[in-house]
């Protein structure tokens, strides 16, 4: 099992017999970590009971698995993802073209650099973890709340959710939330 842990981060050259590679491995391992990061699952490793030989298999193949939250994510983070994940290092994105994605610019509709302020996402993440009366004293709390606040609060709220149905799903927490929160 141990064998099979040090290679589930491993691009695909590195598993090749020639063992020949260079810094776009790295770029290979950022894309494992932002798929990571888009789906809560590893792309290629499902977890115990995976042998070494489907492991380097799954990885070796070129293909980045369709996980139903990775379809769900936006166009532009699917296709940064799938760039960082190329089997071949010469068709992987360098790392300086990577930061250059439209994902990852502030002017692309719907992009991660697009960061409401952190903390309306620890508080949701807060609430959701609270207790019903500790919601409901919050709630109450909510409405002393001073005007300018609320209309900041209420601004962000209306960015995250696209649809405008009065609801934020996961898929628009990931669309408009700050790149460091785990999700």
């Amino acid at each position: 099992m141990e064998r099979v842990r040090g290679h589930f981060a491993q691009a695909p050259e590195m598993l090749s017999s020639d063992g020949s590679y260079g810094e776009k491995v790295d770029v290979w391992a950022i894309g494992c970590i932002l798929y990571l990061l888009i789906t809560g699952q590893h792309p290629f490793w499902p977890g115990r009971g995976t042998s070494e030989k489907q492991l380097i298999q799954s990885i070796t193949s070129g293909q980045v698995p369709q996980h139903p939250n990775f379809r769900a994510a936006p166009a532009a983070a699917q296709d940064l993802t799938v760039q960082l994940m190329a089997k071949d290092p010469l068709r992987r994105a360098a790392a300086q073209d990577a930061l250059r994605h439209p994902w990852l610019r502030a002017e692309s509709p719907g992009s991660a650099a697009q960061v409401l302020d952190k903390s309306v996402f620890e508080g949701l993440c807060k609430y959701q973890a609270s207790s019903k009366l500790k919601r409901a004293v919050l709630k109450l709390l909510a409405k002393e709340a001073d005007e300018e606040r609320v209309k900041k609060l209420r601004e962000q709220f209306r960015t995250l959710n696209v649809r405008q149905d009065g609801y934020i799903s996961r898929e628009e927490l990931l669309q408009g939330g700050p790149r460091s929160l785990p999700m």
